[in-house]
């Protein structure tokens, strides 16, 4: 099914919604639980934070801010995915036997949909660079003739 070409240029940043949605969420997911952490308890390193606004600030940076060079922004997304895919698959292993199986399994489950979340992003802005080349060479390849 083809889209026409007024809707395909908005469907990029309605895919990319969710993944910013999620990462907000979950950057405010860790300044609550740092925040609630008991007194006893080691604080997250800077380290830590710089990591994780590394792997989740391509999802959040407007698209617009990488016109001039949107393969950096497309191997951003695709390297934070992929972080984010390793830790989950990670944590799914290392969790498993200190976690009882219900919660384990939410945990499971709210990793693949961050997981989700971010590919399709990953794939909808992939999507979104390859109409705008084309469209770019459709354009470069156009008579002046025509186009006075």
């Amino acid at each position: 099914m083809e889209l026409p070409r007024d809707a395909q240029g908005e469907i990029a940043p309605l895919l990319r919604a969710p993944a910013a949605v999620i990462a907000g969420a979950y950057v405010v997911g860790l300044i609550v639980g740092e925040s609630a952490r008991p007194l006893s308890a080691e604080p997250l390193s800077i380290a830590f934070y710089a990591a994780t606004a590394l792997v989740l600030a391509p999802f959040v940076l407007p698209s617009r801010w990488f016109r001039r060079a949107p393969s950096v922004l497309h191997s951003w997304m695709i390297a934070g995915a992929v972080v984010a895919s390793v830790r989950a698959a990670f944590m799914a292993g290392w969790l498993f036997p200190r976690l009882p199986l219900a919660s384990w399994i939410v945990k499971l489950v709210l990793d693949l949909v961050l997981v989700a979340a971010l590919w399709l992003a990953v794939i909808s802005n992939r999507q979104s660079v390859n109409r705008q080349s084309a469209n770019r060479q459709s354009v470069n390849r156009q008579s002046p003739i025509a186009n006075p």
